[in-house]
């Protein structure tokens, strides 16, 4: 039996962004944008595709806390907006994120407030880090 073509890895126009390396693990694997949505339980294609159908600035915003929130050593403000710029770079244009949302199921709303706890607890984190910098 065939998988229904929400399933299908083949040909979505998001697998550029969702397997995009976010940084590494602390064991020094590299951790895809897919493996930190999963672990914050949200559904992975359904944010892909919310992030695509907004202005590029507003999805680096929106991916700015995500990757915050997974702590790379020595991993500066900067260098978390670059990655955040980078992934938003490999997003789809609106137009193929609105073809694309046809087919995928909707975004699990349980793993929403999780989502903002986490990028609440990043910009706090990014906040001291700022801090911290200004203070030596």
């Amino acid at each position: 039996m065939a998988l229904p073509a929400s399933f299908s890895l083949l040909r979505s126009e998001l697998n550029d962004f969702l397997f995009a390396t976010l940084g590494k693990e602390e064991n020094g694997q590299p951790l895809s944008v897919l493996s930190a949505l999963t672990r914050l339980d949200i559904d992975a294609w359904a944010e892909g595709a919310r992030l695509a159908k907004l202005p590029k600035e507003a999805a680096v915003r929106a991916l700015t806390p995500l990757i915050a929130f997974f702590p790379e050593q020595h991993r500066s403000a900067a260098q978390v907006r670059d990655t955040a710029v980078r992934l938003a770079a490999l997003l789809p244009d609106p137009s193929a994120a609105a073809r694309g949302t046809a087919a995928m199921p909707p975004a699990r709303r349980r793993g929403w407030p999780l989502f903002w706890l986490a990028a609440l607890a990043a910009s706090l984190a990014l906040a001291a880090m700022s801090l911290r910098g200004l203070l030596y």
